[in-house]
């Protein structure tokens, strides 16, 4: 008998690819909730900040990755979410957003590429909520006050 076909190596297999699995989703579970934690940390100690909220598309996206040159306190309310809410001082900014596309096609074509990653200047008040509305096409953003509807 070929070791393929031994029933104790297909239960090994299974066991091994859900320990796998169990492990991944934990891993991904204490680094979501560092992150929490950490931005969290920095609302208590900064309590004037702005909110930024991206409302994710189905086939696009946009994440926010910096703040002035300094990685955003961005956080994302659940691992199935593709929304996220960001905390910012308040003040003038430049904000570097990242366009995401679920159509390789689009995203091979030149304009996509050069327009992936843009720049956004920004200026935000104390204590108020904000929403970045987009489209599918990168650099095309604009910033209104107020929360969105819904987090997705």
């Amino acid at each position: 008998m070929d070791w393929w076909q031994n029933p104790s190596y297909a239960v090994i297999g299974i066991i091994g690819a859900g320990a796998f699995i169990g492990l991944l989703i934990l891993i991904i579970k204490l680094s979501s909730n560092a992150s929490k934690k950490k931005v969290e940390t920095f609302k208590q100690e900064n309590p004037n900040v702005a909110t930024i909220f991206i409302v994710g598309e189905q086939y696009y996206d946009v994440r926010l990755t910096k703040v002035d040159s300094e990685k955003a306190m961005t956080y994302t309310p659940s691992i199935k979410s593709s929304s996220s809410l960001t905390y910012i001082l308040p003040g003038e900014h430049t904000l570097t957003l990242v366009h995401q596309h679920a159509d390789e096609s689009y995203t091979k074509t030149a304009e996509y590429k050069k327009n992936k990653v843009s720049m956004m200047k920004v200026s935000l008040e104390a204590n108020k909520d904000y929403t970045i509305h987009y489209g599918e096409t990168p650099g095309d953003y604009e910033i209104a006050e107020g929360k969105p509807d819904k987090l997705i």
